[in-house]
């Protein structure tokens, strides 16, 4: 199921026209973007004001009806209703505004996956290195003493078992 969100909207005389674009790039359709108008609308300027807050919230459901526009979103109880003297839908391609939203949104999950990754690779760097550093311990304090070798024989085995497994991850 894909979620909407409201992309634009404008007042066009008395008529007000909305565009939900899907949540996700739906590059294999020709018309993915859901264009609504209302004609008449009862007062433009409140539709478009109690609509706007779809701009960042999801759109799960949404019913046209002969008068009525619809909406529900992820965390209403209850419907957002537009009215007019008559409401129709139709599905359009999306505009150049739309597509450099998307590729802005994009671009922005982009630099902060890459960053997530930058981090959590130095974060792996630094468990392996601690991870060989106590392996040296380990061996220095075998070298130095003949006491306590098996306790030492044992955590050395430990450890290298925890730096095979890092290395395999």
């Amino acid at each position: 199921m894909t979620w909407l969100t409201l992309s634009h909207s404008q007042i066009l005389g008395g008529n007000v026209q909305f565009r939900f674009r899907p949540d996700v790039f739906l590059h294999e359709q020709d018309a993915p973007v859901l264009e609504v108008t209302v004609e008449g609308a009862e007062d433009p300027e409140t539709a478009i004001t109690l609509l706007a807050r779809f701009r960042e919230d999801f759109v799960v459901d949404l019913e046209i009806e002969a008068q009525e526009l619809r909406v529900l979103g992820e965390m209403d109880d209850e419907e957002t209703v537009v009215r007019g003297d008559n409401v129709f839908s139709r599905h359009v391609p999306y505009s150049i505004e739309e597509l450099r939203q998307m590729a802005i949104f994009f671009e922005r999950r982009l630099r902060e996956e890459r960053s997530d990754a930058y981090r959590q690779a130095k974060q792996f760097r630094d468990i392996r290195h601690f991870v060989t550093d106590l392996i040296d311990r380990a061996e220095k304090k075998r070298s130095l003493s003949s006491k306590a070798c098996e306790l030492t024989e044992a955590q050395l085995s430990v450890l290298h078992r925890v730096l095979n497994r890092l290395d395999d991850a």
